[in-house]
């Protein structure tokens, strides 16, 4: 059974990150107290509705880098996925102990960007904000393409960026607060330096890395 186990081990991990999004969306609909974690930063960050991009890219950021583990380096994509999931579950114990909100402004306009930020406020609730699951796993995204055997530096170079663009999207859609967004970035060095470590891998730092070790 063990052999079995270790054999599918990134099928069970898939299988496991799916069911924590479906976890999220369940109690994202739940009809309870929720918290304003709205602070005065907050009103200093204006709308740009341009930044709906980066902020739908993250799915594409998100899956292409798990499929293109699950290929090139499998017992790393295990590491990244439990990675993941840990700060996940972590992410949504807190959800249900402090469920926060934030309040969304009134937009309006029949240009792309509009109907896409429109699209993303019907399907997710602005509840459960703290911390930001984009943040979050965009911050670990980055850094297990850094972990990746032989990947050049434009594409670390592009990863940064594009993890940066990604949370900063976060808050100027106003999906988030600016506490969201460092709560989201401190869970994700966390669960990295705790799972690697546990893991036996090693940390790898990159001096240029804006999203530090």
């Amino acid at each position: 059974m063990k052999d079995f186990y270790k054999k599918y081990e990134h099928l069970f991990m898939i299988l496991i990150l799916i069911t924590l999004s479906l976890v999220y969306f369940q109690i994202n609909s739940l009809n309870r107290q929720v918290y304003n974690v709205e602070i005065f930063i907050d009103n200093y960050i204006p709308y740009v509705k341009y930044m709906i991009i980066p902020y739908v890219i993250y799915y594409i950021y998100l899956w292409g880098t798990y499929i293109y583990m699950i290929f090139k380096d499998r017992s790393l994509f295990v590491v990244h996925a439990k990675t993941m999931a840990f700060g996940t579950v972590i992410s949504i114990i807190i959800f249900l102990i402090f469920p926060g909100y934030i309040t969304r402004p009134e937009i309006v306009g029949d240009d792309i960007f509009t109907k896409l930020t429109l699209l993303i406020y019907s399907a997710d609730n602005p509840v459960n904000v703290l911390p930001s699951l984009h943040v979050l796993q965009s911050v670990l995204t980055h850094k297990g393409i850094i972990n990746i055997k032989n990947i050049s530096k434009f594409s670390k170079y592009v990863s940064q960026i594009t993890c940066a663009l990604i949370s900063l999207s976060t808050v100027m859609i106003k999906q988030h607060s600016f506490l969201d967004l460092i709560f989201g970035y401190g869970l994700a060095i966390l669960s990295y330096r705790i799972v690697y470590k546990r893991s036996g891998l090693s940390l790898k730092v990159d001096g240029n890395d804006i999203m530090g070790a």
